[in-house]
């Protein structure tokens, strides 16, 4: 799947990583609304909640909701699914909304629970056919001191289903050299 504007996608999600716990990042402002590629959707943003309407048709779906600030709203290119970055307590999160059998599923794209993480934010999102390649950084709480990881997974969008997952313990100096990478491109962005 290819995701449309990748560039502001990434310069977005350069934002979100460089965030400190709980600061605020421009989130999508309420009643922005954004069509799909190939024109037949349209989403709207209201409040905690999406409004997806087919142009062809006129019908409104039932509101997709999400967790709010959302980050990023971005349409794939082939218009039948959105990818969302949304704030959580300690950082944030990817969700995936597909259309399919006449409605739009909303499915949640995070790390599974197995560490449990304390903390996770998402540093990465790349096409990667049919899905998209998800990376998070995520803090892990142990006896001795926090541990650190990036968690990556590939989601296809149609059956939410995960592969190529990878689960890497990094130093605590390579945890923060993400978010200073992610920085300098919030700073070098247009």
């Amino acid at each position: 799947m290819k995701i449309t504007s990748l560039v502001a996608l990434s310069f977005a999600l350069a934002a979100l990583a460089s965030l400190g716990r709980g600061a605020e990042l421009g989130a999508i402002p309420n009643g922005a609304a954004f069509s799909s590629p190939n024109g037949r959707f349209t989403v709207s943003v209201k409040f905690e909640n999406l409004t997806i309407k087919d142009n062809q048709t006129g019908e409104v779906f039932p509101p997709v909701q999400v967790l709010t600030p959302l980050y990023v709203l971005q349409w794939a290119s082939d218009s039948q699914s959105l990818v969302t970055v949304e704030h959580i307590a300690g950082g944030t999160t990817a969700g995936i909304i597909h259309y399919t059998n006449g409605s739009w599923l909303n499915r949640s794209a995070s790390p599974d629970n197995d560490p449990p993480f304390k903390q996770y934010e998402i540093v990465s999102l790349i096409p990667q056919p049919p899905g998209i390649r998800l990376t998070y950084e995520c803090t892990l709480r142990s006896g001795s001191g926090n541990r650190y990881y990036t968690y990556s997974f590939n989601i296809n969008p149609q059956s939410a289903e995960r592969s190529a997952v990878t689960k890497q313990e990094i130093t605590k100096s390579r945890f923060a050299s993400l978010k200073r990478k992610w920085l300098e491109a919030k700073r070098n962005a247009p």
